[in-house]
């Protein structure tokens, strides 16, 4: 009986701790974020880089898709962007350097991080750099007791010394090199001076939209803002928006510097993009209709602006070539 009962608590005890175990890691994993993110630091001044380390706890390697990373500066405005692929367990790193004109304020900056509608916010101290001022001259004020000429030394006014005026150099100086005209080698908006010539500044996934820069001549200009919000805001809010814009960019960024620097050298073909891009402007309001982070949502509205698109673009020129085209006919057949 005794042996009996030594069994059935040596099982009960097994019992015990395996169940123990188990009940910690099902805790352990449920715990854990479906996004965990960490920055390599908490605070950073100009000039130094933010690394950005993270983990997707339930990721399927067969339709993963990209990481968007977003840095706001404490007036609101985005400053940085990082767009990366995880890798088949959920794992991803991304760099971001600070400084340059848009890290012009110090102060707490906000890192957004987002995978499909998951989403992890960081938040880093960043020191701006100080820009140095020029120094006004210190001009000491003159001795109302002494005249012109004279100084106060030791109480008594003195004539005050001329240098000696040093002896003429008669050696002839070699003429200085000739300087490039600036005007000539002035570089616009999205392209950078390489070896003397202004060449595209290339893009990373998510940059500049380039040609609407030109068109509208800053990126800060209210168009390019817009298009920047329904981008980032919109459109890569979900998992198809992303896949979207990955391939969009491939395109875009192959052709967009060369038309904008066209835009650039021709004021009347950069007359002409703006006011054929101005029809699609209106017609990105209409994803200001879709709720951010929903999938049907946005692919929705993206198809109907997509489709109004091409009514404005193809279908309408078409129809009002053929339109013309018949009555040219008719005019000649009348004629005839």
């Amino acid at each position: 009986m005794n042996r009996l009962m030594m069994k059935a608590l040596a099982v009960l005890l097994a019992v015990t701790v395996v169940a123990g175990i188990t009940g910690t890691s099902i805790a352990d994993n449920h715990n854990i974020p479906p996004l965990s993110v960490e920055a390599s630091g908490d605070e950073f001044e100009a000039g130094e880089t933010i690394t950005i380390t993270g983990s997707i706890k339930s990721i399927d390697p067969d339709m993963k898709h990209d990481v968007t990373i977003q840095v706001a500066s404490p007036d609101g405005n985005r400053v940085g962007f990082a767009q990366i692929t995880p890798t088949d367990n959920g794992e991803f790193t991304a760099t971001i350097p600070t400084g340059g004109p848009l890290w012009k304020n110090s102060g707490e900056y906000m890192i957004l991080v987002a995978y499909s509608s998951d989403r992890s916010t960081i938040r880093v101290s960043y020191t701006a750099s100080a820009m140095e001022q020029p120094m006004e001259p210190v001009v000491e004020p003159s001795n109302p007791l002494c005249g012109p000429g004279t100084e106060m030394v030791d109480g008594v006014c003195q004539v005050i010394q001329e240098p000696e005026d040093p002896p003429e150099d008669t050696t002839v100086p070699p003429p200085p090199p000739p300087a490039e005209d600036p005007a000539e080698i002035t570089c616009g908006a999205g392209t950078e001076l390489v070896n003397g010539e202004c060449v595209a500044i290339e893009q990373e996934e998510g940059g500049g939209c380039l040609i609407a820069t030109a068109a509208f001549g800053t990126e800060m200009s209210p168009q390019v803002q817009y298009l920047r919000e329904v981008r980032d805001n919109t459109v890569m809010s979900t998992g198809s928006g992303m896949a979207f814009m990955s391939g969009f960019n491939s395109l875009y960024y192959s052709i967009s510097p060369q038309i904008a620097d066209m835009e650039r050298e021709n004021p009347l073909f950069r007359e002409m993009v703006r006011v054929a891009i101005t029809p699609m402007l209106a017609s990105l309001s209409i994803m200001s209709l879709a709720e951010n982070g929903s999938e049907v949502s946005v692919l929705g509205t993206g198809l109907l602006v997509i489709t109004l698109n091409i009514m404005m673009y193809l279908a309408a020129p078409v129809l009002i070539g053929f339109k013309a085209y018949g009555k040219i006919a008719k005019r000649n057949d009348a004629s005839r």
